[in-house]
């Protein structure tokens, strides 16, 4: 987790511009709505980057016939994070506006950013409303909350949007599916960490930019739809695996002592609940497919065998970033406690 010098990386960039970033493989199913949406929008952004990451279908082809900039991967297969930091890398906007390829834009969710610029000047990440992609009428997230084991959970995730009363409000981080950063924060702090390829890497960055001071607010009127784990699936074993070992990299750099010494403990209680939810969907769905549980459980495994050997460099990482933080110890524990998700979070695996 290398972070380039600021005096490198700082430009000047057009004053509440905004750069549309999207990562991408074999998406162009998903790209066609998303693309359209953007351009359906009253007020266009400043660019749209496809990222690409080896597409063998039509892709590219989606993005000329909407306008969008194609940047291909030096080689395919390169990641989810590796991706996104080639657009983000190539975008020139003030503001990056990174999208998951299975998103779509309400009319006004850019124009309704753009506001919110203006309005918190001193934020460095905005968190859209996501909704369902499915329905239009339930709640994906509403910015994350964060698990004492280091795994998140999309806050309201499940709830119809019509029963949440919503307020513009700081959060601890955004969804990754629909994350709004402003350029010259990540030029403090960096990109995403490429080490992680795929889930959870969402979550170190804004928690990279929280203990830094940077300032997350949520705005319920910037609407993104979003199709949860349309790429991979929710119960895909890659995701299972990642997710496994990402968190316990997350956790080092991040938690509190108190709550990394529990880690064990707390990851226990995240699968038994993960486990019971799964168990109960499959007795009362006749329509889901049912998860091949068995490589679900050999995926876990690897991916807790891999955050282990993982877990020095993440300890190293935190007491060589801990002279940066500028939070104390007790607001960074107030912090996590406010913006905690709670077993019940869990309750509705991937509603």
């Amino acid at each position: 987790m290398t972070h380039p010098p600021e005096s490198e990386l700082l430009t000047a960039r057009p004053t509440h511009s905004i750069s549309v970033v999207i990562p991408n493989l074999d998406g162009a199913h998903w790209l066609e709505g998303c693309l359209a949406s953007i351009a359906a929008g009253p007020v266009t952004p400043f660019e749209v980057v496809v990222a690409d990451d080896g597409s063998t279908d039509d892709s590219r082809d989606v993005c000329t016939r909407f306008g969008a900039r194609f940047v291909p991967a030096p080689q395919p297969r390169t990641g989810f994070a590796a991706t996104a930091n080639r657009g983000i890398g190539a975008a020139t906007g003030e503001w990056i506006l990174l999208l998951n390829n299975d998103t779509e834009l309400a009319p006004t969710a850019i124009s309704t950013l753009v506001d919110a610029f203006g309005r918190y000047p001193d934020a460095a990440m905005f968190a859209p409303l996501v909704l369902s992609l499915r329905d239009r009428e339930t709640i994906d997230s509403a910015g994350m909350l964060l698990f004492p084991d280091a795994t998140a959970r999309p806050r309201w995730h499940g709830e119809l949007v019509g029963s949440v009363s919503m307020r513009e409000e700081d959060v601890l981080v955004p969804s990754g599916a629909a994350s709004v950063v402003r350029s010259d924060w990540l030029d403090r702090v960096g990109l995403l960490d490429e080490g992680m390829t795929s889930y959870l890497e969402d979550i170190d960055l804004g928690l990279r930019i929280r203990c830094r001071g940077g300032r997350v607010v949520f705005v319920p009127t910037a609407v993104v739809f979003h199709w949860f784990s349309g790429t991979t699936g929710a119960l895909s074993p890659t995701k299972a695996r990642l997710i496994e070992r990402n968190h316990t990299t997350v956790a080092a750099r991040y938690l509190p002592w108190p709550w990394l010494l529990a880690l064990p403990v707390w990851t226990a209680v995240r699968w038994a609940v993960l486990i019971r939810t799964v168990l109960r969907s499959r007795t009362t769905s006749v329509t889901a497919p049912a998860p091949a549980l068995h490589l679900t459980a050999i995926a876990v495994l690897r991916g807790v065998l891999e955050g282990l050997a993982r877990l020095p460099r993440g300890l190293r990482e935190r007491r060589e970033a801990r002279i940066y933080w500028a939070v104390t110890p007790r607001e960074w524990r107030a912090l996590l406690h406010t913006h905690r998700a709670h077993i019940a979070d869990y309750e509705h695996f991937g509603a």
